[in-house]
């Protein structure tokens, strides 16, 4: 009440002035609450600008690295020794059958420094493969095709490739070594019966080679999950110790 009494009291030049003052204020907080919001609208564009590319890279990055496995695994395919094997597995003695195989197996392994192993199932469910450091190999308890939890979708695909992490758990002492198992039927050239399954692990560690000078020039993480949302690889920058962190933002 006193307030307004003291305002009716002023001066008219002095009401004018203060009037003035108040207006002007309102203006500037109004501009400034504007430009606020057309400066965070102009940043998340950037960053999100930013993010999109690091990313598109990243996914180029990785696309690169299967479609060159792709064509590895065909060559393994189209491999006169492996089709005629793999042909002939019931006619052959075990010992030549084996040794002939594991020689052309690991003559591909030789050449490609991008993949740790390569496994072959015959029609039999017999497993043969050659790593490169791990000892590992097919699970003895896989005795069918109906062991393998992929194996239906892998006959889906007629031939195309599908990726299972870690071997979808056929593989004995999988847990020394993360990997993503490119597999697919391997069909005769000559009239596209299915004689086997191709199984090529590529380490991890691969694909996060593609990406890593992404995560120090940017100081960025980043992750990859699979079809089911579960965890296949993650890069963490400082400051954050699992990928939950880093998919709730909490970068100190």
């Amino acid at each position: 009440m006193r307030m307004k009494n003291k305002y009716l009291d002023m001066r008219i030049g002095t009401k004018l002035i203060l009037l003035y003052l108040c207006s002007m204020l309102l203006i500037i907080a109004g501009v400034s609450a504007i430009y606020q919001m057309i400066y965070a609208k102009i940043l998340y564009e950037r960053v999100s600008s930013s993010a999109s590319q690091t990313l598109s890279t990243v996914r180029i990055g990785i696309d690169s690295i299967l479609e060159n496995e792709n064509v590895f695994s065909k060559i393994i395919i189209f491999d006169p020794n492996v089709q005629y094997l793999l042909n002939n597995s019931q006619e052959l003695d075990d010992y030549s059958y084996f040794g002939k195989l594991m020689q052309s197996l690991s003559r591909h392994l030789e050449v490609n420094s991008s993949v740790s192993a390569i496994h072959i199932m015959d029609r039999s469910v017999q497993g043969y493969g050659v790593e490169r450091s791990n000892k590992r190999s097919i699970d003895p308890a896989i005795t069918s095709f109906s062991d393998i939890p992929w194996y239906d979708e892998v006959i889906r695909k007629a031939g195309t490739y599908i990726l299972v992490t870690d071997g979808g758990g056929i593989f004995q002492n999988s847990d020394e070594e993360q990997f993503v198992t490119m597999a697919r039927v391997i069909n005769d050239i000559n009239n596209f019966r299915p004689i086997g399954i191709l199984m090529l692990n590529i380490p991890i560690t691969t694909f996060e080679k593609s990406y890593q000078e992404i995560c120090v020039e940017y100081n960025t993480g980043i992750l990859i999950l699979d079809e089911n949302g579960t965890k296949v690889t993650q890069t963490l920058p400082p400051g954050l110790e699992t990928h939950k962190d880093l998919i709730a933002g909490q970068i100190q």
